[in-house]
């Protein structure tokens, strides 16, 4: 199998299938003037929602690996209350 570095950027994907399509930073080929720089730059910053609405999360996280056999679960048993209703 393949290391993860040694992919082209557009197959990779982060564990929640995310496409992480940017190149890998190249720590080691850094020297330490760009370091200092790097880390004298004021970092970008993002607005969280701290609680989003249910049926956001719901529609964002559809499919996710994570959520496959709930799903199932739950589909199996919407389809046996069919039966029996």
């Amino acid at each position: 199998m393949a290391s993860a570095g040694s992919l082209p950027p557009e197959s990779r994907v982060y564990a929640d299938g995310t496409p992480a399509g940017t190149h890998d930073f190249p720590f080691d080929r850094v020297d330490a003037a760009e370091w200092r720089r790097l880390l004298a730059e004021r970092p970008t910053r993002h607005k969280l929602h701290h609680d989003p609405p249910a049926a956001d999360t719901h529609k964002r996280e559809a499919g996710r690996p994570w959520r496959r056999a709930g799903e199932a679960e739950i589909a199996a048993a919407n389809a046996a209350a069919e039966v029996s209703g």
